[in-house]
């Protein structure tokens, strides 16, 4: 859509939601690239059931926090998506908005990186 927004309006690319949103957009496609290349791979290897293998490896654990922060990530950055689609404009300026969006991002990363996992 926002290919023949521009072709279409293209002054639309001055405007700061239009901006914000592809920043969105590049941010939901690099975090779907880390989940399928580097999560998902490493998730079949690990075995979810206690006393195996696993033992003793932290990489489960940090493996399991990069994908809960992944998750986070990718089901805000498309509720943003969304809901600067369905505005007309925002009333704030393209940095303000960035600096607005990356903080949520590392406040959701930083919580990620709080979980801890359920003892049976």
């Amino acid at each position: 859509t926002g290919i023949y927004l521009v072709a279409n309006r293209p002054a639309a690319l001055s405007s700061p939601k239009f901006q914000l949103k592809m920043v969105v957009v590049a941010v939901i496609i690099l975090n779907g690239a880390v989940l399928n290349f580097f999560v998902t791979p490493r998730l079949q290897k690990i075995s979810f059931y206690e006393g195996t293998a696993n033992a003793g490896s932290s990489q489960p654990d940090i493996v399991r926090k990069i994908a809960i922060a992944c998750g986070a990530i990718s089901i805000f950055s498309w509720f943003l998506a969304f809901l600067l689609g369905s505005i007309r404009k925002i009333p704030f300026s393209l940095s303000r908005g960035l600096a607005y969006y990356f903080g949520v991002l590392a406040i959701i990363a930083l919580l990620a990186s709080l979980t801890k996992r359920k003892s049976a």
